[in-house]
């Protein structure tokens, strides 16, 4: 699988199974992958699918605390 080929992991979810669809198909299209690194620097809490508004896609929320990383720059790009 790709993801074992780049060491990444899936990481376990709440709600929705789907977070995609064009209203005939739903997919798992949206997902979060961390690597060794990232699971070392931080404590993932909560992953959650939140629900569709007005896009095709559902939004995911993660909520983490952070245990080893620096405080960082966060930037948002709203295109």
């Amino acid at each position: 699988m790709a993801l074992e080929a780049a060491s990444l992991s899936d990481i376990n979810f709440d709600g929705s199974l789907f977070t995609w669809t064009n209203n005939r198909v739903w997919q798992r299209l949206d997902r979060v992958v961390v690597n060794s690194e990232w699971n070392m620097a931080y404590s993932l809490v909560h992953l959650s699918h939140l629900g569709r508004d007005c896009s095709d896609h559902a939004p995911l929320l993660i909520k983490s605390s952070n245990s080893n990383a620096g405080k960082g720059a966060f930037q948002f790009l709203n295109v």
